[in-house]
């Protein structure tokens, strides 16, 4: 949340073009004050520890870039001593995905930073929208290179923790361009423990793509909570889509009909 000791933010940010394209400066926001993942926990709750995840993960205090000792800063606050970034994620003008994954012994976060403002390659790779083969379906194909690009970083952190952890949540998140890469990486996991939350998300993939989604949702025995779009299952797991592949709302509708 914002931090009300700070004279710069007050109770809410200055309508500044930085503020609206940058993360908060150094000090201007706490982030993760959300409690400890807990099994079966409120979907509200996920929700805003994803926002939080997926807001860190541009490793930003507003233009200022973060180091690799703030970003584990930050996480090691939140209770996540093992933070390991991907992609070159401390880089200006990088040409890959980016984001991070941090863990602990009872939960996990996967999360992929978005279009950065003054970076020319993730507009490029926005632009990218030939369609290309994935999961038996089509998909972006600038999305699918950006995750490429970094995928073994993904499958070795992921199979490290679940060589441990076999059973717990592991929480894939991103918001823009990284929602478009957060699911991707939820489908290629295909991880029965793993959860999904976008925000504003892009359009992904093709109908058949979108399908692919909604068969992952009705394995988690989906409801929908208000406008929030919330999906959650009585294991604890949670799909939390801005629009997955940009569904339609009756697609969704739907979907979720058919998974009670």
């Amino acid at each position: 949340m914002l931090n009300p000791a700070s004279s710069t933010s007050a109770s809410c940010l200055d309508p500044s073009p930085e503020n609206l394209y940058y993360p908060p400066k150094r000090g201007d926001y706490t982030y993760f004050e959300t409690p400890p993942y807990l099994l079966g926990e409120s979907p509200k709750v996920s929700l805003a520890r994803a926002a939080d995840a997926s807001m860190l993960s541009y490793a930003r205090f507003a233009q200022q870039r973060m180091v690799l000792a703030d970003l584990q800063g930050i996480l090691a606050a939140a209770g996540y001593p093992s933070v390991q970034p991907i992609g070159d994620c401390f880089v200006d003008a990088a040409n890959t995905g980016r984001g991070y994954f941090a863990s602990n012994d009872s939960h996990a976060l996967l999360a992929f930073r978005g279009t950065e403002a003054d970076n020319n390659n993730d507009k490029v790779a926005d632009a990218e929208i030939d369609r290309t083969p994935e999961a038996g379906a089509l998909v972006h194909s600038g999305f699918k290179r950006y995750l490429d690009l970094v995928w073994p970083e993904v499958t070795q952190y992921v199979a490290g923790y679940r060589a441990n952890h076999p059973n717990q949540n592991i929480s894939i998140t991103g918001h823009s361009l990284g929602g478009a890469l957060a699911t991707l990486a939820f489908t290629r996991l295909n991880d029965p423990a793993s959860s999904l939350i976008t925000f504003g998300c892009p359009r992904v993939g093709n109908p058949t793509y979108c399908n692919v989604i909604s068969a992952a949702a009705r394995t988690r025995r989906v409801r929908v909570r208000a406008s929030f779009n919330i999906r959650s299952c009585s294991s604890g797991r949670y799909c939390i889509f801005a629009s997955p592949s940009r569904c339609s709302e009756a697609q969704a509708r739907s979907s979720f009909r058919n998974s009670k």
